[in-house]
């Protein structure tokens, strides 16, 4: 499968933008990848079909089309598509009227915009090039995506919006990607302690401050919140379920279960699919 990428940081009057854009020959698929992030995504279908699961539903993505995923939002993809993906971290660096409000709340939505794909890979060309005024270039098109998805997300007019969302820090960000990104894997507070350029005993102190949580706290609480979306989403056994979220062993994963929810596994998938 072949990939492409961009990366833009962007800063203008009252806002800075971090950017990825991914660009793909192929699907993804495996209820593995299952993540959230700090950001909001669009996935944009150029070709193919693409399924994303999240909040419970299956939302079908087809070619001309795009997915908003609004930040915090458990999901994960299957299909086979050739597909773009636009990732943007926002902060608001003085308070301001802009259209990324809709954008900052925890929803799925597809909508209807074949530009945008062309308007993505115009975005990867121009930073691959790198010839005059690429930024500028760049920084167009990405916006031109923004606004269509900011109008489907149904983005009040601007001058109809007193505040903008919360200001989010760049710590809070690294933080919440790490172990959202991760969770599957071993991790270790050294790992995040090092991205942060600070002691695990300090790294301790702003989770307990900040989230009221320990490291192994926060590792299991994100392991567990994933494992519950794959019990009501899937049909996947415990067994994978387990792995999938970073259990090598079932029995570790059942007794984590039952302390965090009060259930095994089994039970919760039950009482869930009765309601």
């Amino acid at each position: 499968m072949r990939q492409d990428h961009a990366f833009l940081r962007i800063e203008k009057p009252g806002i800075r933008l971090s950017a990825a854009v991914t660009a793909a020959d192929g699907g993804e698929e495996g209820f593995a990848g299952i993540h959230y992030h700090s950001a909001f995504e669009l996935h944009v279908v150029e070709s193919g079909e693409l399924t994303l699961y999240a909040q419970g539903r299956a939302h079908v993505i087809r070619a001309g089309q795009t997915c908003i995923v609004g930040p915090g939002v458990y999901h994960y993809l299957r299909g086979e598509a050739g597909r773009y993906e636009l990732r943007v971290d926002v902060e608001l660096t003085e308070p301001g009227d802009f259209m990324y409000a809709p954008l900052l709340s925890p929803r799925v939505a597809v909508y209807d915009d074949p530009r945008n794909a062309a308007l993505l890979r115009e975005v990867i060309e121009e930073t691959r090039l790198r010839g005059p005024f690429y930024r500028e270039a760049a920084d167009a098109c990405l916006n031109l995506v923004q606004v269509s998805a900011a109008r489907a997300a149904g983005a009040a007019p601007v001058s109809a919006r007193d505040e903008g969302p919360p200001r989010e820090y760049t710590r809070d960000k690294i933080i919440s990607d790490f172990f959202s990104d991760r969770y599957a894997s071993p991790l270790r507070p050294q790992e995040l302690a090092e991205q942060l350029s600070v002691s695990v005993r300090h790294l301790d102190r702003w989770l307990k401050r900040g989230l009221g949580l320990s490291f192994k706290q926060m590792l299991t609480r994100t392991r567990m919140e994933a494992a519950k979306d794959l019990l009501v989403s899937t049909e996947l056994p415990v067994e994978r379920v387990a792995g999938a979220v970073g259990y090598n062993a079932e029995s570790n994963f059942y007794r984590a279960f039952r302390a965090y929810e009060g259930v095994t596994p089994a039970e919760y998938r039950a009482q869930k699919r009765a309601t």
